[in-house]
Formats: C-alpha cells, sequence, structure tokens
C-alpha cells in the first residue's frame, strides 16, 4: 500500500482554509497514492473552550463532507482529523474515508493532552475496520503513550465495510477504552507544570507517564463490550 504523509499547515478556527488545503493536497496527489493521512484536528485546527462550539461540526457537515466528495471524485482513501460536534459534546476525531467516499471508521481520542482537556470529551471506544486487506485501527497524538491502546486493538475484529453492512448482524466488535484510574486526578497537575514550568521537557513527562499507565495495567484487568 502506498500512503502520502501530508504535512501541511493548518489555521486555528479558519476551517475554509483548511479544508482547501486538504482538497488540493487530494487533487495533486502522487500517481498510484493508496491512503493519503493528514493531521490531527486537520479540517479545524486546534479550538479553545470558547472556540469549539463555533469550528466543530458534525460527521454529515459541510467540511468533512466536501473530502468525502473529493476522496471519492479522486478514488483514494483518507484519515483526516477534526473538531467533532456530537448533539452538545466535542471531540477530538480522525476518520478514515475509503476511497468511495464512505466512512469507513471514526476514531475519537480517548486520552486527552493538557490543551485538549476542558474541550473536547475523550472517546470511549476502539473499533477497527479492514482496509485493503490489512485491519486497522487508529490513534491520535497522546493515545500512543499508553501502551493498552494498542493492547485493545489487538483483541478487536474489523467490523464490516460500509458496502457490506447488509452481511452478519453487521455489528462492529468494539472495545470499550479504559482510563487509567489516576487519569482524571492527575491530568489537573499536569496542566500545571506544563504551564508554569516551561524547562519540563515533553520527553520527561511522557516517561513519567509511561511508567503510571504500566503500573495502571498491571493492577487492572481491561474490562472490554461490544454494541
Amino acid at each position: 500500500m502506498q500512503l502520502e504523509l501530508a504535512q501541511i499547515p493548518i489555521q486555528d478556527g479558519a476551517t475554509e482554509p483548511n479544508v482547501q488545503r486538504v482538497l488540493d493536497v487530494i487533487a495533486k496527489r502522487e500517481a498510484g497514492t493508496d491512503l493519503i493521512v493528514f493531521p490531527e484536528t486537520t479540517l479545524s485546527g486546534f479550538p479553545t473552550r470558547d472556540t469549539v462550539a463555533d469550528v466543530a461540526q458534525p460527521l454529515d457537515g459541510a467540511a468533512l463532507t466536501r473530502v468525502r466528495n473529493a476522496a471519492r471524485a479522486a478514488r483514494v482513501a483518507v484519515a483526516v482529523g477534526l473538531a467533532e460536534r456530537d448533539g452538545s459534546r466535542f471531540y477530538n476525531t480522525t476518520v478514515l474515508i475509503d476511497e468511495q467516499g464512505e466512512l469507513a471508521l471514526r476514531y475519537r481520542k480517548t486520552h486527552l493532552w493538557a490543551s485538549d482537556v476542558g474541550v473536547f470529551e475523550p472517546g470511549d471506544r476502539y473499533e477497527v475496520c479492514s482496509f485493503k486487506g490489512m485491519t486497522v485501527g487508529m490513534l491520535i497524538c497522546y493515545d500512543i503513550e499508553f501502551p493498552e491502546t494498542a493492547r485493545e486493538y489487538g483483541s478487536v475484529r474489523p467490523s464490516a465495510s460500509p458496502r457490506d453492512r447488509g452481511a452478519g448482524d453487521g455489528k462492529p466488535d468494539v472495545r470499550r477504552a479504559r482510563q487509567p484510574h489516576w487519569y482524571g486526578r492527575r491530568q489537573p497537575s499536569l496542566h500545571g507544570r506544563i504551564g508554569a514550568d516551561r524547562s519540563v521537557r515533553r520527553g520527561r513527562l511522557r516517561s513519567g507517564y509511561r511508567a503510571d499507565a504500566a503500573a495502571s495495567d498491571a493492577r487492572s484487568r481491561t474490562a472490554g463490550g461490544s454494541t
């Protein structure tokens, strides 16, 4: 499979120019590209608590619809992020759009970074799909620091593709996301350290969080469910 990684400039809160950059990349893709992968929250940029209600869109909103149409016309798959609105809730979401313009997969970031907290709700599930003969799942940025996320994906079977949902019961096998026991309590202190002490290196913080996550995993069993 040929991937194209699109590291493009993104404007926070400026959906129209962000969408146009995505459309330009799709139009100018390299020959033979199967999948174009865009950065986190590409379509919306990173909103704040004050702006998220203005920039977030549902999955059937105008921004993602334009990207889906472009993917269908170009016959190329696209993974792209956005601030998703679902009723009164907001999520840091990445979707996988297949070459027919269908939403093959949606993933909502489960482990929120400091600047995400208070803006987005954490996602609550891991789901995979079949793509180009492979089982595919998605993680967003800070999610990769937690070994539990990869372990959960290893135990989930693919859901039916949008074109095959009539086969079988059509229900995806979903693994519920589990936050480490310290997650809600530790994050406020992390915010303070980041904001007050610019000398704290991100790598050092990552190291500490990795150890805590491993300890949490050793103390508790993973609980899974399906819908």
